[in-house]
């Protein structure tokens, strides 16, 4: 009987190390293609909100800005992705089969994570316009 997507994403690796990391590098793909949807909804968000802090003195340039933030962001989430695995390898060291299910959990903890971070710009933006709405 063949498993559905969601149960091959939360199926544990084996307790071996060229497993663990094969685990999680077959499910960077999944997590990168799902980072594009919120990641683009973040920069639309970062890109409406940002012209309500602008003042005068702002640069014609600070366009390029999100666009930048968005790729370094990207890198930052693959890097800390890779901590993921060596977490795992850890745990599951320290551990064993008592930490089984390492994985699955946090790499769907790190999903929900990443994806509320692509919002905190847009809403740092949003917080940063109602202070300064209040400000006399």
């Amino acid at each position: 009987m063949p498993r559905s997507f969601l149960q091959w994403l939360l199926t544990p690796a084996p307790l071996r190390i060229p497993a663990i990391i094969a685990w999680w590098e077959k499910r960077r793909i999944v997590y990168n293609l799902a980072m594009i949807v919120p990641g683009v909804v973040g920069l639309i968000f970062v890109l409406i909100v940002i012209p309500l802090n602008l003042t005068q003195e702002a640069a014609i340039d600070d366009d390029f800005v999100p666009l930048l933030a968005v790729f370094l962001g990207g890198i930052a989430a693959n890097i800390c992705y890779t901590g993921g695995w060596l977490a795992e390898i850890i745990a599951r060291r320290l551990w064993q089969h008592k930490a089984e299910h390492f994985g699955p959990i946090a790499w769907s903890l790190g999903m929900g994570f990443s994806i509320a971070l692509c919002f905190l710009p847009g809403l740092l933006h949003i917080a940063i316009w109602i202070i300064r709405l209040f400000h006399f």
